[in-house]
């Protein structure tokens, strides 16, 4: 009798207030991504031509913490909500765009990153841990929209995420988790 009662406040908890307050967040989060996606133009124009690097604040060595208000976190935070709420599919696009935006190849410069929303760019901070963990998340997203994906499984993402995680970052239980995470999609699939 108790446990059915502890049961039925769990879920009254849960109706009542934490799905009201997640909503609430990702209205929120949703607003803030929207807001700083529609500034594009000027926050090039002050990245290019500015001194400081939007939310970012470069820590010792090549490592880099992000002020609770910078808008790369936002949108991770955003895509973790649509991720807990199992919306998978607005989670992948979240993570992708993430992915995406943050990513500049290697040989490319900052001034010619393809950071068109006015976020901060993870690579070009050589925030790696960030990265990885969004290409991490965007797979695992897409592995669990199942038959609604028209995609397959990008594995190359995660081999991407356990790589950076190993070799740049020096993370090697995040990347065990990636590995292990990697592996169980890949048996689900069959390959």
């Amino acid at each position: 009798m108790i446990c059915i009662r502890q049961v039925y406040s769990f879920f009254r908890f849960c109706i009542r207030g934490l799905i009201p307050h997640v909503e609430r967040q990702m209205r929120l989060m949703t607003e803030i991504v929207t807001n700083r996606k529609s500034r594009s133009f000027l926050s090039g124009a002050k990245r290019w031509f500015g001194q400081n690097k939007g939310g970012a604040a470069i820590a010792a060595g090549t490592s880099v913490v992000y002020s609770k208000e910078a808008p790369e976190l936002h949108m991770r935070k955003l895509g973790d909500f649509y991720f807990m709420m199992r919306m998978h599919k607005h989670a992948y696009n979240c993570y992708h765009s993430c992915k995406k935006d943050f990513q500049v190849s290697d040989h490319d410069d900052f001034s010619k990153s393809s950071c068109h929303t006015g976020l901060q760019c993870f690579q070009s901070d050589e925030a790696w841990n960030y990265y990885s963990g969004a290409t991490e998340m965007c797979a695992l997203a897409n592995f669990l929209q199942g038959a609604d994906s028209a995609k397959k499984y990008p594995a190359h993402y995660m081999e991407d995420s356990i790589a950076k995680y190993l070799q740049v970052c020096q993370m090697p239980e995040f990347a065990v988790r990636a590995t292990l995470m990697n592996s169980l999609c890949l048996k689900y699939l069959g390959q």
